[in-house]
């Protein structure tokens, strides 16, 4: 059997609750959450580089600080798996 993932793969940032990130989990969705992997003092772009560096997609309420760290790793021809920016 391959390793080829068949629905994006989340790491979910700090500003999440934990409560939502265990319904995603619950749906049977792969998800990491940024403070049960003590990340939760991290700054932004730490955990977009994280996410990138582990093939996940970015799960956050923060478009305000992640758009133009978006913008900026787009520039510089940068890959990441997408940012998933979640309305509050």
């Amino acid at each position: 059997m391959s390793d080829v993932r068949l629905y994006v793969a989340i790491y979910a940032d700090a500003d999440f609750r934990g409560t939502v990130v265990a319904q995603i989990r619950l749906h049977g969705y792969d998800v990491v959450y940024a403070p049960e992997l003590g990340h939760s003092h991290w700054k932004d772009e730490q955990h977009l580089v994280y996410a990138a560096a582990d093939n996940r997609a970015l799960l956050t309420h923060n478009a305000k600080d992640f758009e133009p760290l978006y913008r900026a790793w787009w520039e510089a021809g940068w890959k990441h798996s997408g940012i998933i920016v979640a309305p509050q």
